[in-house]
């Protein structure tokens, strides 16, 4: 407990020192050794130190670190460092922000370079570099990289964040957020987020007709959400306020585009299938029930892409032509597990002929199935191609739209 005292108010007098001397000027110095701040060989002077090389056994302290800034439990910077900060438990750097006359050295910057630890790092201003502990925290904006458990930026971030749980970012972002459970970032982001849960404000800087491919923001996990999107959203559920962008998804919530189809096939499966989207793309969800094979194989499951386009005029009956690609399972009638995959692409033609919001949908299709021909109706299995344990053949659908 005495040893536990001493440590406490050696720190705290030099907090104390910190705070009387923190307006005189730095005065370098080479190396500066000690104990903790207070007890080394600055004579009393640790808060007007700059320091190449800083070592203490147990706390370090300086007033700015211009190298290597080394002790056993935790080091502390008043205003900047040019460097490394190494410790087992705590770096810090900034708290003071000097009057930066003479900007254009580097030094309006509280961290250039990196802090190592165990347990956390916190710079007080804006960084450059790299924080590596199981807590990082920068306030200010951050150009560099982040390793760690949690993981956060005040204002904006350019650079590369991996966290176990969070990374969080206050303002604007650039580059890549890896986390294990939770993105975040408070405006506009252009980049990767990958985790199960990604959030950002607006997602992408891109205009809403740029092309498909030059997308510059990708959501990717198992829900994503934002409240304008221009770019890439590929999960289980998204949900965006506005999605000018490409949303990939089982449910898609806040689409621009989207619909609801009830058509048969050649198969004579009835299906009702769920649009969600954007202009770029729509997503299909689909269920449906076949009579023919409802002793063996009567609900069919599918998750398709769609891209659809209007080519009549404004004041006439609604006129679109479109194609889509979907991949869907033909479920037993008891469990799951011998059921049948396959895979269609279709194109098709739908016009609104009697003005009523509703266009009756014709259209062709290829398809291959991963089973025996037998499985087939009669009618079809004539015109079937049969390969090794795969099954092509032509069809068709119709429907309402």
């Amino acid at each position: 407990m005495f040893y536990r005292f001493m440590f406490i108010a050696l720190i705290m007098g030099s907090w104390d020192c910190y705070a009387q001397q923190k307006d005189v000027p730095l005065q370098r110095m080479k190396w500066q050794i000690g104990i903790t701040p207070g007890w080394d060989n600055t004579n009393g002077l640790t808060a007007q130190t700059k320091a190449n090389l800083s070592t203490h056994l147990l706390a370090g302290g300086a007033g700015a670190i211009q190298g290597y800034q080394i002790s056993l439990l935790s080091n502390y910077s008043i205003y900047y460092v040019r460097g490394i900060q190494f410790s087992a438990l705590v770096n810090v750097s900034g708290q003071q922000v000097l009057d930066w006359r003479n900007k254009g050295d580097g030094e309006e910057l509280a961290l250039i370079g990196a802090q190592l630890s165990v347990l956390a790092n916190k710079v007080d201003g804006n960084a450059k570099g790299a924080q590596l502990a199981l807590r990082n925290k920068v306030k200010g904006y951050l150009a560099g990289t982040q390793i760690g458990l949690v993981n956060s930026v005040s204002e904006f971030f350019s650079g590369f964040q991996l966290s176990g749980l969070i990374n969080a970012v206050g303002g604007n972002y650039t580059g890549i957020q890896l986390a294990g459970l939770f993105n975040f970032s408070g405006k506009q982001g252009m980049g990767l987020q990958f985790a199960p849960i990604n959030y950002v404000r607006t997602g992408g800087f891109q205009l809403e007709n740029t092309p498909f491919l030059q997308r510059d923001h990708l959501q990717f996990g198992l829900i994503n959400i934002n409240k304008k999107n221009t770019g890439y959203m590929i999960g289980l559920i998204n949900i965006s306020g506005k999605n000018e962008g490409v949303p990939l998804g089982l449910i898609n919530i806040g689409t621009s585009r989207g619909g609801v189809t009830l058509a048969m096939d050649e198969l004579v499966d009835t299906r009702l299938t769920i649009n969600t989207g954007s202009p770029l793309f729509e997503n299909r969800l689909t269920v449906g029930y076949n009579y023919w094979r409802s002793k063996n194989y009567p609900w069919v499951f599918g998750y398709g892409l769609e891209k659809n386009k209007k080519i009549n005029q404004i004041n006439e009956p609604f006129e679109s032509i479109g194609t889509y690609v979907d991949l869907y399972f033909m479920k037993p009638k008891n469990g799951w597990k011998s059921g049948q995959w396959a895979n269609r692409l279709a194109f098709y033609y739908a016009k609104d002929y009697f003005k009523m919001g509703m266009s009756i949908l014709l259209g062709v299709s290829a398809n291959v199935g991963y089973f025996e021909e037998n499985e087939l109706s009669p009618e079809v299995s004539s015109y079937t191609m049969k390969g090794d344990k795969v099954t092509f053949w032509p069809g068709f659908v119709i429907g309402i739209h």
